[in-house]
This record gives C-alpha cells, sequence and structure tokens, in this order.
C-alpha cells in the first residue's frame, strides 16, 4: 500500500506534453464512461487560455523527467476565471492527495495571473467528488440539466472565490 505522504513528496506536477498524451489517455479512459479523445486534449494543449498539468512519480532514479503519469488536470483561464475542465487520477493513487495538489498547482497559476474564482462541474451522484471538492473549499451554486450526453445526468456548478496564495 502507498502511504499517501511519501507520495506528496515525491509526485511533481508539470505542464503536459503531446509526449504524456499515451499515458493521459489510460488514466482518462480508466476514468470515465465517456473519455475525452486524444484530439480534445491536443486541443487543450494548443489553447493559449489552457493549462493542463500532469502528476508525475520520479523514476527509480529520481527522475521526474521520465517518471509514470499518475495524474492529469486541464483548466481554461478566461478574464478572471478558471474553469477545470477534465481532472483524473490512476485508480491505483486514488484518495492519496494526488487530486487536491494538482488543483492547487492550477489555484496557484489563477492567482498568479489575476484569477478570482475557479469553476468546475461535477457529476449530481459523484458524491465522493462533491465532498472532496467541498473540502477545498468549492460551493454549490448550480445545476447544469441534462449537462452530461452520455447519461442525461445533471451536473451541479462549483465554485471557489480566491482570495490570495494563503487560500490555497
Amino acid at each position: 500500500m502507498i502511504d499517501p505522504s511519501e507520495l506528496i513528496e515525491k509526485v511533481r506536477i508539470e505542464q503536459m506534453r503531446m509526449e504524456d498524451l499515451d499515458e493521459v489517455m489510460i488514466i482518462e479512459k480508466a476514468s470515465f464512461i465517456t473519455p475525452w479523445t486524444r484530439g480534445m486534449f491536443i486541443e487543450e494543449l494548443g489553447s493559449r487560455h489552457s493549462v493542463c498539468l500532469v502528476a508525475r512519480m520520479p523514476d527509480e532514479s529520481g527522475s521526474g523527467e521520465n517518471g509514470k503519469i499518475i495524474g492529469f488536470v486541464c483548466s481554461s483561464f478566461i478574464l478572471d476565471e478558471i474553469h477545470i475542465l477534465n481532472i483524473a487520477v490512476h485508480p491505483s493513487y486514488r484518495r492519496k492527495g494526488v487530486a487536491g495538489l494538482m488543483i492547487k498547482e492550477i489555484i496557484k497559476k489563477g492567482y498568479e495571473r489575476g484569477s478570482r474564482y475557479i469553476f468546475l462541474e461535477v457529476r449530481v451522484k459523484n458524491k465522493a467528488a462533491i465532498r472532496f471538492y467541498e473540502k477545498l473549499g468549492f460551493k454549490v451554486i448550480g445545476l447544469r440539466k441534462g449537462y452530461y450526453a452520455d447519461t442525461g445526468e445533471d451536473a451541479l456548478i462549483m465554485e471557489k472565490e480566491l482570495m490570495g496564495v494563503e487560500n490555497i
């Protein structure tokens, strides 16, 4: 079993690169009913409004450069808002703090750019994710009826106001 505190100390959050997409796609397909396509990730990587990050475990030599990708997040920065578009952690590394680490890095980048709010949508039935986001300070501010085309499920809109780096 992986000790969460040891894991978090080792994980490096880095910019997603095109060469990361094979590993990202494995995590994406293991995480979602209707996964993003490779083309969708390529589009985000090419957008000037997007910030896509990966969580990487160092390899045996301690180098993060060639280590295993265990999570990713894609977000869009527009005006003073951040929108988390997609976030996932490899099933073997869930509930160990990786997603929180990635979100905190996105918030830090947003704060540096003058962002004041961060938003995301989450399936109404995904109670574990809702609790996780609430622990990070997100609040439910609305509902998108039939948001998920694959199931017709509603999405909760969640928001967190960014007060400063100390708020991360």
